[in-house]
């Protein structure tokens, strides 16, 4: 799948103030409109803001979270529809995702990303009731758009050195093993999936999902490689939220939050210029930081919270990378290799 380039100093030296200035003013927005999912305004931010390079695509950043309020929109349909047949709603969310790690691999392009995380959000918290999953999809959907809009003000008033827009280059990948490679991932997904709504809330449940996005490289290696990626993300994310929370236990005022915030993602939009890891590392990192903070803040213990949240990433990560290993390994003989190294990277 397309993985964004590290962003440069000649392109744009004040990649890391936007990023860190976006984040913390959707942040704020959220806290204004008093958004019970206030921490998922920069969460999302920084997933959006850090995905640019170069001068600015206007199209790119006001229409991520149209599609993004689109699809779940769409998603949300089939669920309600589904509601009272656990069965078919079950097969429906593989099949999408079947269909999202066939679009990734045939295309390259992270618009199958977008199928899987929709019909598993909604699907997730449409098992907890409807009334739930319409608001996580209205709060996603504004947090989104809220990202979405104060982009181009940022670079309008932090323009980038650069002036032409970055052009993506997708690579799809080119062999018959693709169904097969798309299969594995559905049936590890969704037995990850089914065990975890067994025994955990749904809120867990999604941060567990999130550490299984490194099912959708289409190489084992590359599994592995995002896996170890995650599990580092969420071990770094989680201490500069355990710093945060630690620092507000001291002092719990709203500047200390903005303010310790900003500075951990300014740090982190500066190593992915100029960081060893790759700059995917430093992006998960701050979407880590963030929500686990928040989590944390919305419970009335946030060190249990914080530790159960970082095994379940980790854990799931890691659990299905193995999965996915070991089933290549059975039934994709000889397992497939990347030919050429990520783009990031």
């Amino acid at each position: 799948m397309y993985i964004a380039p590290r962003p440069t100093f000649d392109d744009d030296p004040l990649f890391a103030v936007r990023l860190a200035i976006v984040s913390i003013a959707s942040f704020a927005i959220g806290m204004m409109v008093q958004s019970p999912m206030a921490m998922l305004y920069p969460t999302l931010a920084v997933s959006l803001v850090a995905g640019h390079r170069k001068a600015l695509s206007i199209g790119r950043a006001l229409a991520a979270p149209v599609l993004l309020g689109g699809m779940m929109w769409v998603m949300s349909f089939f669920v309600e529809m589904l509601s009272g047949l656990p069965g078919l709603l079950f097969a429906f969310m593989a099949l999408i995702c079947f269909l999202g790690f066939v679009v990734i691999q045939k295309t390259g392009n992270s618009f199958g990303m977008l199928l899987i995380v929709s019909i598993l959000l909604m699907a997730i918290m449409g098992a907890n009731s409807y009334t739930t999953m319409a608001y996580l999809r209205s709060e996603m959907f504004k947090a989104a758009l809220t990202a979405g809009l104060l982009t181009p003000i940022a670079y309008v008033l932090l323009p980038p050195r650069a002036t032409q827009e970055f052009v993506e280059i997708h690579v799809p990948v080119r062999d018959e093993l693709v169904a097969k490679r798309a299969l594995i991932r559905t049936v590890v997904l969704m037995a990850f999936t089914a065990l975890l709504l067994s025994v955990l809330d749904p809120s867990n449940l999604i941060l567990s999902i999130g550490a299984m996005f490194a099912l959708i490289y289409p190489y084992t290696d590359q599994v592995w490689r995002e896996a170890r990626e995650r599990s580092v993300s969420t071990l770094g994310g989680g201490i500069m939220a355990l710093i945060l929370l630690w620092l507000l236990g001291l002092s719990a005022h709203i500047t200390v939050l903005f303010g310790v915030t900003a500075l951990f993602l300014l740090w982190l939009g500066h190593k992915m210029m100029v960081g060893r890891l790759s700059p995917m590392t430093y992006q998960y990192a701050g979407s880590v930081m963030v929500s686990l903070a928040g989590s944390a803040l919305m419970t009335s213990e946030p060190s249990f919270a914080f530790i159960q949240r970082v095994v379940l990433t980790v854990g799931g990560g890691v659990g299905a990378a193995l999965a996915v290993a070991i089933l290549e390994s059975l039934l994709l003989n000889p397992a497939p290799q990347a030919d050429e190294p990520a783009l990031a990277r």
